[in-house]
């Protein structure tokens, strides 16, 4: 419920290191990666329902698949899809 009013998914990218923050506040998770592994940036789907339905999730395909953006509205995941695309 935190997550949903106050959380925030933030990408910093630097030459070719990323940073990927999923939290509130300080408190959360970061993974860092290499753009250079990274193949693709594309959408899929958790193994999880939401009311029956399953969530989109934005997986940046890499050594280590990053899989995130679970509780993003449709118009942040599809602004944030197309900006790690560019990115990439």
């Amino acid at each position: 419920a935190l997550m949903m009013v106050c959380g925030k998914v933030v990408v910093k990218s630097s030459a070719d290191e990323g940073i990927l923050f999923v939290g509130i506040g300080g408190l959360g998770r970061r993974w860092r990666f290499r753009w250079s592994e990274i193949k693709t940036v594309r959408q899929t789907l958790s193994k999880w329902t939401t009311n029956g339905q399953q969530q989109r999730l934005i997986e940046l395909d890499g050594p280590k698949p990053i899989r995130f953006g679970s509780g993003l509205s449709e118009p942040r995941l599809n602004f944030m899809l197309a900006i790690l695309r560019r990115r990439l």
